[in-house]
């Protein structure tokens, strides 16, 4: 099956998203998460969230095999495993761009270079721009098409292609116009997409071997307001979909068991960017490790 990921109207309206009341829900559950009383991330991103039709899926996407290792450390942040690289850090804002599902396959195909002893940032804009058929630039796509296309025609970096957070015009060679850089070098991975499995512990021996792995979300109105911690549902309307990259996990006495996930909505949303929602579909409620792809990097 695959993702069919579209931008979509409003689910929720400004009147329904009752701040005090989902604010109050959360402080007066067994939450681990703080929250804000801004709707500033609902403004802002509520329009660009994604909707899901799982259709048979007609390409090259298989199912990766998966062995469990065997020494699953108790916390993993690919950001902190791999200090001297940039794409673990580098945050994304998407803006008004339904382009969600291309800045995790570049991110995630970023991280995996990295943990490949290449360090580069690879071009979300170039997905966007590029990627045909089914998947529509800042319209939604799907992230089986980004690593499709990597594998076929290889992705250039952002200081080539520099990210807009708009539709534009696939650049087939050189860099483009607004580029301060020649290096219009491609990088490829070495398989189609993959589906990663849903259990827990190939999730984490997968990221402990190849990288991050791009992740469907489940978005629900109590996200818009989270400030830090450990997410995970509570109250509020399904709002969406969203694409972000999961990349590490943790658990402490205090929060519990957790996953580590990078978004695309700026530095000033959740921990600098990144957020950590709770693993187990049975305790967050949300879709965190459902609709994994990924791909194997070339180098």
């Amino acid at each position: 099956m695959k993702y069919l990921l579209f931008t979509i109207p409003f689910l929720i309206s400004a009147s329904a998203l009752d701040v005090a009341s989902i604010r109050s829900s959360v402080g007066s559950s067994d939450a681990k998460f703080t929250t804000h009383s801004s709707t500033k991330f609902y403004e802002k991103y509520a329009n660009t969230l994604l909707t899901q039709h799982p259709v048979p899926r007609n390409n090259r996407t298989e199912a990766v095999e998966i062995n469990v290792s065997d020494s699953i450390p108790t916390n993993y942040d690919v950001k902190d495993i791999f200090p001297k690289c940039e794409s673990p850090t580098t945050i994304f804002d998407q803006g008004s761009c339904g382009g969600c599902w291309a800045l995790s396959v570049a991110a995630v195909t970023s991280d995996r270079f990295c943990q490949a002893g290449v360090d580069v940032v690879l071009s979300p804009q170039d997905l966007l721009d590029c990627v045909g058929g089914e998947s529509k630039g800042c319209s939604g796509g799907f992230t089986e098409d980004g690593f499709d296309y990597i594998n076929d025609e290889g992705l250039r970096l952002i200081e080539c292609v520099p990210f807009d957070a708009t539709d534009g015009f696939c650049v087939s060679g050189g860099c483009a116009d607004n580029s301060k850089s020649t290096d219009d070098k491609k990088y490829f991975t070495t398989s189609w997409a993959q589906y990663i499995s849903s259990d827990e512990a190939k999730i984490q021996s997968e990221i402990l071997e190849n990288g991050s792995v791009s992740a469907v979300f489940e978005v629900f109105s109590d996200f818009f307001l989270y400030k830090s911690g450990v997410y995970k549902h509570v109250d509020g309307d399904y709002a969406g979909l969203h694409a972000v990259s999961l990349m590490g996990w943790g658990e402490n006495d205090e929060e519990g068991t957790y996953w580590v996930v990078k978004n695309s909505w700026g530095e000033d949303f959740g921990e600098a960017g990144y957020f950590r929602v709770a693993r187990g579909l049975d305790v967050n409620g949300v879709n965190m490790e459902g609709g994994l792809t990924a791909a194997k990097v070339q180098v």
